[in-house]
């Protein structure tokens, strides 16, 4: 049980940390040339990338904190939280296979390596999930 809360733990701070990543302003560092780019697109379309950047940040800071402190309660078998694991396994699962076949394709060479670290830590979400996903059903079966 501890080594699932631990694993709740992990995941709850990798959360944060691509939940502060995606605050806009945090987004405009990480990408250079953000700024010059989102000057391109229309004024609407700006403002709609960086509402869906804070909602994306502010859902992932979210999740992370629940992980983090309600971590032993989620870990417990009793929950029966199946359902919400493998939904979770999915979307981090479809979430970086889209990462990698995507967003490889364009080039932006100063950003190989924040493209690489965010779908390193997507990947490493999934497997933890999958891993205490796993751990509910062993404990419903058993």
């Amino acid at each position: 049980m501890k080594d699932l809360i631990l694993l709740l733990y992990i995941c709850g701070f990798l959360k944060i940390i691509l939940g502060i990543m995606h605050i806009p302003f945090v987004w405009k560092k990480l990408f250079k040339e953000w700024s010059k780019n989102i000057e391109l697109v229309t004024y609407l379309n700006s403002r709609l990338i960086n509402t869906l950047l804070w909602v994306v940040a502010l859902l992932l800071l979210v999740i992370g904190m629940l992980f983090i402190i309600y971590g032993k309660q989620i870990s417990d078998n009793s929950n029966n939280l199946l359902w919400f694991w493998l939904l979770i396994a999915v979307f981090w699962a479809w979430r970086a296979l889209w990462q990698i076949f995507y967003f490889y394709k364009i080039n932006i060479a100063r950003s190989k390596i924040y493209l690489k670290l965010l779908t390193f830590s997507m990947v490493i979400s999934f497997i933890f999930i999958s891993f205490v996903a796993i751990k509910q059903i062993i404990g419903i079966i058993l």
